[in-house]
């Protein structure tokens, strides 16, 4: 276990990249980086006066007030309050306003590279009692008092504002007298970013939804799909766009069909319960499948449903196996198109249809970010419409049809609009899966559709 403990002479006061205030800089990976090409920064700074925050594109931030009596950053849809020692988490590419309340306040960041590093988790602490894997890495930073302990039988003291990084794998254990706080953030390296993106947040995704219905005293064992419907679909047009698949897909009760990206399964459950069809869902991040087979549990539906951990461009089934598959909004983050339709194509038997509904290319211009599908350009790969037209073809698929449901998808974000200024907020919600920015992903990609950045579009093929 590798220990490094830096004391306030090391650290650096740096004005801030928007000019407005000034840093004390704590630490900054790898060396020789500066305050946009970072892989991992730790700052401390006061905020005396209202004032926009610098972007980090590309970067994840968690912020807690460590002192003073509250901060509001004002996003452009919505207002998030830091209370003290309550760590927040935020998109930092993102630029909100800073309102101090009641005088000033100082807060401690760590600032981590989506594609290098992830939060695993952040938190305030009286005493730490910690384990780290290889590659893990721990952020400890003591707001007030002191601290000892072991760090892999390295005997540590630490003073008020002192930070310490612990590199894994080992163990250790910091303790303090009083009421005195710490805050510890633990990351791990990132191995697939696009995995990353849906799967950032430091708990377990059925924990967390299995928590939310409970606390609002949902008995999981007579749960309905109404009470699932806010987070399980949630690709443009929702249920509406999955039975125009299904559709389009010729199906009976003895079909078998398979769903290439299924994330929470919604798309899936409904296909099976609308046909009594069998449907696999094959997904690339791994609290989504967990999630996903938990909730057919939950609604009866293991005997017509099932979900696996898989890469859709090397799907691991035998040649032939499905009579239809499907595909929604999944392949904006694949960049080997011609691998992802192959698969399909040859997977299914022949004579059988693949339905390709995604977000395409627009002519409007470029794709504002973040999106629901990525933070930033660097994990999207938004093919135009005739690129699509040709991969499918190329893949050995028959085109039947090609809809273009864009204006269909303006319609259905002006109707979300107005449902979700309603105060009543449901107990699940996409910020659950996503994260806090979810409202500003879906508010930019439905100026993206309005402004013809971004089009719906859903492909109809024969194998």
């Amino acid at each position: 276990m590798r220990l490094t403990h830096l004391t306030q002479n090391q650290y650096d006061t740096r004005p801030w990249k928007n000019g407005k205030g000034v840093t004390t800089e704590i630490y900054l990976a790898p060396d020789g980086t500066n305050q946009s090409d970072f892989d991992l920064r730790i700052s401390l700074a006061p905020i005396t006066e209202s004032g926009p925050f610098s972007p980090f594109p590309g970067v994840e931030r968690r912020i807690t007030l460590i002192e003073g009596v509250g901060l509001d950053l004002a996003f452009d849809d919505h207002v998030l309050r830091l209370d003290p020692f309550q760590p927040q988490g935020f998109d930092t590419g993102l630029a909100p306003m800073g309102r101090p309340l009641d005088g000033p306040v100082r807060v401690i960041n760590v600032m981590a590279r989506r594609t290098r590093w992830q939060f695993t988790g952040c938190k305030v602490v009286s005493k730490l009692d910690e384990a780290l894997v290889e590659g893990d890495l721990g952020v400890f930073f003591a707001a007030s008092g002191t601290w000892t302990g072991s760090v892999d039988g390295t005997t540590v003291t630490m003073e008020a504002h002192e930070t310490l990084l612990i590199e894994g794998p080992g163990s250790f254990r910091l303790n303090t007298a009083g009421q005195n706080k710490g805050i510890f953030a633990k990351l791990k390296p990132v191995t697939n970013p696009i995995e990353i993106h849906y799967d950032h947040g430091s708990n377990d995704l059925t924990e967390v939804i299995t928590k939310k219905l409970q606390e609002v005293g949902k008995d999981l064992n007579n749960l309905t799909t109404t009470d699932l419907n806010t987070i399980d679909e949630f690709h443009v047009r929702a249920r509406k766009a999955t039975l125009e698949i299904g559709e389009n897909m010729g199906l009976t009760e003895d079909s078998r069909v398979l769903d290439i990206g299924s994330g929470l399964g919604g798309p899936a459950r409904t296909i099976a319960d609308t046909y009594h069809s069998h449907v696999t869902g094959i997904d690339l991040t791994a609290s989504f499948c967990k999630a996903a087979n938990t909730i057919s549990k939950w609604l009866d539906m293991t005997d017509r449903t099932s979900f696996i951990q898989g890469d859709a461009t090397n799907l691991p089934f035998p040649d032939a196996s499905f009579d239809a598959a499907m595909t929604i909004h999944v392949a904006m983050n694949i960049a080997e198109k011609d691998l992802l339709y192959e698969q399909a194509h040859r997977v299914l038997k022949p004579g059988c249809v693949f339905v390709a509904y995604d977000i395409v290319q627009g002519e409007g211009g470029d794709i504002r970010y973040p999106v629901p599908w990525a933070r930033d350009a660097s994990i999207s790969h938004v093919s135009t419409p005739d690129e699509m037209h040709n991969a499918l073809q190329e893949a050995g698929f028959r085109i039947l049809s090609a809809t273009d449901s864009t204006k269909e998808s303006q319609a259905w974000f002006d109707t979300m609009a107005t449902e979700t200024a309603v105060p009543l907020i449901p107990p699940l919600t996409l910020q659950t899966v996503l994260g806090d920015d979810f409202r500003h992903m879906f508010s930019n990609l439905r100026r993206n559709l309005t402004e013809r950045r971004a089009r719906t579009m859903m492909f109809v093929c024969r194998a």
